[in-house]
């Protein structure tokens, strides 16, 4: 695999072409901002004016994208996490922008202008962004910009990665290797039996970029300790994957008493009051929308369809835990014949006791619709984690690692799980470990744009056919 230089340099061309495109549209805005007025300038009129709310702009800039981590993008750099730090760029910028406007003597920006100015930026810079990581994922299937990676030692999580990494092509990791113990040789396979000086020269004449390390496995403690000194030594990246999905660590940072380094439990964004409140009110008014523009019509039409299909009323209220463990009653359309044991049996494929009304609904989740009312009762919100029936949540809390973790948030109509696929009946433990992984990364980096990200992702897979909606 083909290593460019062409990458290599991203921080200072991204910083360069922002630049660029800050100071340009601040010249435009501002000469059709004198127009708007009668009152034309040249562009060098313009220039020699306010030169100075310029450089004051573009500083701005630079300065603020150092504190959001603006240019901070990697290969595995999610869309979603780039426009919650522009969104942040730009807000900060906006204050700035208001302030100089409003203190500078000859005529600038008027308010107007200045949120029509944001606006194009946030559109453009994003549409730049999108089309550099385009280029950048390109590059890689391509087989350029790659990086070389081994793995070393094996867990259970370590086939999934590796599964991961071969079907992203855009990531551009080559596997050279996997070092294991008390495993035969198969260099077909890239597969080598450990050990530690073998491994070191490995690295080095393949040019091995990062070195997975998989906790928990056979290799001894002081043999990868050996490993992990060597690599730090000769600049290598050393990535550890977890036994687990839900280590402890990761829910810890470090502390200092004095110069001695401690680890605390980290807090969740939830855990913040403001957090909590900006959620909440975007809970109500999207569920306010959803009730105006969709439910007013939708719920007669598909009542309707469910008395006319089958015996029984049209809603279902099926007991579920929610926030910190309480219980609360979720509100659904009735997909299935009223059966006793429907609070505490949960759905398999071909459940008889789906009526055919149901299976439409269930398929194209509109059974979950009427959870809007929870929304504005709420007891729920528009994404968070799936809530469970009792029985599940007793179950899987005893025998899942971090499975509480789910309570700090609010339960939601969708989530990040059913965004990435997980959804329907939950065959094997390691299948809702995976529901609780994908949870738990929800509840340590919630923030608004994540959660807008999942509605968007969880509509365009609703009109994709999945074969787990059942």
């Amino acid at each position: 695999m083909k290593k460019s230089n062409f990458l290599r340099y991203h921080f200072i061309f991204q910083v360069i072409i922002d630049l660029i495109i800050v100071g340009v549209f601040f010249f435009v805005f501002l000469y059709f901002q004198y127009g708007s007025t009668g009152s034309y300038m040249s562009i060098e009129g313009l220039l020699r004016a306010h030169y100075k709310a310029f450089f004051i702009f573009e500083i701005s800039w630079f300065l603020i994208a150092g504190n959001v981590k603006l240019y901070d993008i990697s290969r595995f750099t999610k869309p979603y996490q780039f426009v919650q730090k522009l969104t942040t760029q730009l807000t900060m910028y906006a204050v700035i922008l208001i302030l100089v406007s409003g203190v500078k003597s000859f005529f600038l920006f008027s308010y107007k202008f200045s949120l029509l100015f944001l606006v194009v930026l946030l559109v453009v810079l994003f549409c730049c962004r999108i089309v550099y990581i385009f280029i950048a994922n390109r590059y890689r299937i391509h087989g350029t910009n790659g990086r070389n990676v081994i793995f070393v030692d094996n867990n259970h999580n370590t086939n999934d990665l590796i599964s991961i990494i071969k079907s992203k092509n855009q990531l551009g990791l080559n596997i050279c290797g996997r070092f294991l113990a008390d495993m035969q040789p198969d260099t077909g396979q890239k597969i080598y039996s450990f050990d530690l000086e073998d491994c070191k020269k490995f690295v080095v004449q393949n040019d091995i970029d990062i070195i997975f390390i998989s906790m928990s496995g056979k290799i001894s403690n002081e043999a990868i300790e050996n490993l992990i000194t060597w690599a730090n030594g000769h600049n290598r990246t050393l990535n550890f994957i977890p036994s687990v999905f839900y280590d402890d660590f990761a829910s810890m940072k470090m502390d200092y008493y004095g110069i001695f380094p401690v680890l605390v439990y980290n807090s969740f964004p939830l855990d913040n009051r403001f957090n909590r409140y900006v959620k909440r009110i975007f809970d109500l008014i999207f569920s306010l929308l959803m009730c105006v523009f969709v439910l007013w019509w939708l719920v007669p039409i598909i009542a309707i369809a469910i008395k006319l299909d089958s015996k029984g009323d049209v809603f279902y209220m099926q007991p579920r835990i929610g926030f910190k463990g309480r219980k609360f009653k979720c509100l659904k359309f009735r997909s299935m014949c009223q059966s006793s044991d429907n609070d505490i049996k949960s759905t398999e494929k071909d459940d008889k006791r789906i009526t055919r009304v149901g299976k439409f609904l269930r398929r194209t989740s509109l059974d979950e619709f009427p959870q809007f009312f929870n929304v504005l009762l709420g007891n729920m919100s528009v994404v968070g984690p799936r809530p469970h029936m009792k029985v599940e949540d007793d179950y899987y809390k005893k025998t899942i690692r971090k499975y509480y973790l789910r309570h700090h948030v609010p339960p939601g109509i969708t989530g990040m799980a059913q965004a990435n696929g997980l959804r329907g009946a939950v065959n094997c433990e390691e299948e809702m470990a995976r529901r609780i992984a994908a949870d738990t990364f929800y509840v340590r980096n919630w923030s608004l744009v994540l959660d807008i990200y999942i509605i968007f992702k969880t509509f365009f897979r609703l009109l994709k056919k999945d074969e787990k909606a059942y």
